[in-house]
């Protein structure tokens, strides 16, 4: 359970355990919770960096193993097959391993963030929120179950384009210093005709969706004890507003914010995004096309917080 108090210096009424009263500005609290999501998008930048420090550590790795092997004459294919091999799956061993690891990291910040956002964003409302206990981590575990499979279909696809490439050369299909290089590329973080590597894009997207993703739960769990404690709490869905935001989720920012029809909703009537019934941002009903790579966010609103 949630303690909420109204925190204000007019007078304030007790009702049901919830002090309110009003009088705060509803800009101030919009412009909170921009700090807070581009705080949001700062997190998420530097893992995605870390990430990709880390494809490039591998490929150099794997550029210096693929360059001490030296075809000498035409059977070099044959000779060199189970070397090039060799090389192949050390990358994709500890690019699953560190991978992995990268990614859980990620995606526990990114819970505890979300744990945190109603309560910070709250005091831009000059609500007060405190809880009885730290959040239950079962949702969290069971997202994690999810990182095993997906670290897996990355790391096994890059073994599968790579087995490619190395299939060209023993057929005779590619030069080896040309399969070399096309096999590096693979790993590439570094843009090129705008595009990154396959692999680096996989491994982007799945960092971004799986951290907002437990963002996201984080809030909404968080905002269930507060719902609990706020008699006819409301939500509305918030975007990122920039320029990379979807038109779909853009869309509903504007459908249900303050003031606009049918503006916020009770907290557990789900939103219309896309053609998808979505309690919160990354409902797993929403699909694909709205969770992947989404920075949306679940906002907590009452009008009778604001004058």
């Amino acid at each position: 359970m949630a303690l909420v108090t109204k925190a204000l210096s007019l007078p304030a009424r007790l009702r049901e355990g919830v002090v309110e009263s009003e009088g705060a500005d509803i800009a101030v609290y919009i412009r909170r919770i921009g700090a807070l999501i581009a705080a949001r998008g700062r997190l998420e930048d530097a893992e995605v960096r870390a990430v990709m420090r880390m494809l490039a550590d591998l490929r150099r790795g794997l550029s210096e193993d693929l360059l001490r092997i030296t075809p000498q004459d035409k059977l070099w294919r044959v000779q060199h097959l189970g070397q090039l091999r060799a090389a192949v799956d050390r990358v994709t061993t500890e690019f699953a391993s560190r991978y992995g690891t990268a990614l859980t990291g990620a995606v526990n910040g990114a819970w505890e963030q979300g744990a945190a956002f109603p309560a910070a964003s709250l005091a831009g409302a000059r609500v007060e929120v405190a809880f009885a206990q730290e959040l239950s981590r079962v949702q969290l575990e069971v997202i994690s179950q999810m990182h095993v499979d997906l670290v897996r279909a990355v790391s096994d696809d890059f073994k599968l384009r790579a087995g490619r490439e190395l299939t060209l050369g023993v057929a005779g299909a590619k030069p080896p210093f040309q399969i070399m290089r096309d096999v590096g590329e693979l790993l590439r973080t570094e843009p090129l005709r705008g595009e990154m590597g396959t692999i680096a894009n996989q491994a982007e997207r799945i960092v971004r969706t799986e951290m907002g993703q437990a963002f996201s739960i984080a809030n909404r769990v968080r905002g269930d004890e507060i719902a609990a404690d706020v008699p006819g709490l409301l939500h509305y869905w918030m975007s990122a507003r920039d320029g990379r935001v979807r038109a779909t989720h853009s869309a509903a920012d504007s459908r249900y914010a303050p003031g606009s029809n049918p503006g916020p909703l009770p907290w557990d009537k789900p939103f219309s995004v896309g053609g998808q019934q979505m309690l919160y941002p990354h409902d797993p009903r929403g699909g694909a096309a709205n969770n992947v790579m989404c920075r949306c966010v679940d906002i907590k609103y009452k009008k009778e917080w604001f004058r």
